[in-house]
């Protein structure tokens, strides 16, 4: 399921339904991250808290509180940050192995006309008037 804001400045987000069972939630440039992380009994993770951790990190991306940053060279490290009111999450690391030289170049990119990396907020929809029920 694929989200195309109207603001081109503003993040994408695609949710992939996995057969884990799970998601992998995608957004912005190049934020990938599978949920759960982990699909084994030891780690558990329950339902409530992944719906409640998804929801936030939308929530965050479509309030603009999501920032992106890739490095150049040939170590090339990308950086996420999420931020709401009540709290932020940061990771980083080196770009992987199957993220192209090409895949970087088009993520830098697109973040470039973006003010640090920070994607927009979503814009609201109009109200329409008299709508039907």
């Amino acid at each position: 399921m694929r989200l195309t804001p109207a603001n081109p400045r503003s993040a994408p987000i695609a949710v992939v339904f996995t057969d884990l069972p799970g998601i992998v939630l995608m957004a912005g440039a190049l934020l990938v991250e599978p949920m759960p992380v982990c699909g084994c009994d030891a780690c558990d993770d329950s339902a409530e808290h992944l719906v409640d951790d998804l929801e936030w990190k939308v929530l965050a991306m479509i309030e603009g509180g999501f920032r992106e940053h890739v490095t150049r060279g040939p170590r090339a490290h990308i950086s996420h940050t999420l931020e709401r009111s009540d709290r932020s999450l940061s990771s980083e690391g080196r770009a992987g192995a199957d993220t192209t030289p090409k895949e970087l170049s088009a993520a830098r990119a697109r973040l470039a006309p973006l003010d640090g990396g920070r994607w927009k907020p979503w814009s609201q929809r109009e109200k329409t008037s008299g709508a039907s029920r």
